[in-house]
């Protein structure tokens, strides 16, 4: 299980801001994984730019005050580089007073499918709005809700970075503009609105080495410094310890160590100190020489630490921090 935490999205300099924060939690299991996350968002008393927050976010409502969603995302990983995952959320969001729409509650529900291949996914996204029972709804008219489908399609950059590309709304079923009372003043959800989109992640993390097996990150990065956390020697498929002796499993921790640091935008020759955990100092010269193999002069910095145990049963663990250039 692996605890997430959020992120502070603004736009460009003088523009007003929509500040979120998410609270999650990542269930994995071998090639099973589930994602639960609790978002809030809320925003200056002012309207927002018609691009924020994101492709599958759903705050871009204008007249925007505060909202709440609660979602989940299950994934199936086929191999190492194909997946998919399907996901669900509902929220409710308020607007401020005298808005377009003559309301004051909207709540939405969604459901999203998406196909993962390498560096590149695309996600399709369902969604219906409409006002809270109970709630006047005077710009709706009989109908009372739309319905929308949007696109993306992310490219994951080597330095966790991502482009998000696509368009809210491509679809769309509900009172067209000329129907409701004001038309000149209609919700920018309800116009198709394409968007590109760049995100940097600061929590790293990377299928092509093991899940977290407690609550923490792969690695985390601050500034160009990027900080590992211990890796042990599990398959990154199967989640279960490598067969073999001590050999086998020093190469798999170097194995793991080499994608996170990929994952991050680095290498290994970029660790600039190591730290070693063995459960028998007797095997400190296999260790050495399995090291030899994925690193050169100038060695980086490392201590060599016996222990009683480690997670897992294994006879080796490794840390390390990376400096990027």
């Amino acid at each position: 299980m692996q605890a997430l935490s959020g992120q502070r999205s603004w736009a460009y300099a003088g523009a007003p801001t929509l500040n979120e924060s998410e609270l999650g939690l990542l269930f994995s299991q071998g090639r099973y994984s589930l994602g639960l996350n609790l978002r809030s968002e809320a925003s200056a008393p002012t309207n927002l730019p018609r691009l924020l927050p994101g492709p599958v976010q759903t705050g871009a409502l204008a007249d925007l005050s505060r909202g709440t969603q609660v979602g989940a995302v299950g994934r199936l990983a086929l191999d190492r580089l194909n997946s998919i995952h399907v996901g669900a959320s509902v929220g409710h969001y308020d607007l401020l007073p005298g808005n377009s729409l003559h309301v004051s509650v909207l709540e939405q529900k969604s459901l999203s499918l998406g196909i993962e291949h390498g560096p590149v996914s695309g996600t399709v996204v369902g969604r219906v709005v409409e006002p809270q029972n109970g709630v006047s709804a005077n710009a709706y008219g009989p109908e009372r809700s739309w319905s929308s489908v949007d696109i993306g399609v992310t490219l994951y950059l080597p330095w966790q970075g991502q482009i998000n590309v696509g368009a809210r709304n491509l679809w769309r079923s509900g009172q067209s503009p000329s129907q409701l009372p004001n038309p000149s003043r209609i919700d920018p959800d309800q116009a198709r609105t394409p968007y590109v989109q760049y995100r940097q992640d600061f929590i790293v993390s990377t299928s092509q080495a093991p899940a977290a097996i407690g609550p923490y990150s792969q690695a985390v990065r601050v500034g160009q410094t990027v900080y590992f956390s211990g890796q042990i020697p599990l398959d990154p498929a199967s989640g279960e310890l490598v067969a073999g002796g001590i050999e086998a499993q020093t190469r798999q921790v170097f194995e793991n160590l080499q994608a996170v640091a990929a994952a991050a935008g680095g290498q290994l020759a970029d660790i600039v100190r190591l730290g070693i955990y063995v459960t028998d100092l007797a095997h400190f010269g296999t260790v050495n020489q399995v090291m030899a193999e994925y690193f050169a002069e100038p060695y980086p910095a490392r201590s060599t630490i016996e222990v009683s145990a480690l997670p897992k049963a294994a006879q080796v663990e490794v840390d390390a921090i990376l400096v990027l250039d």
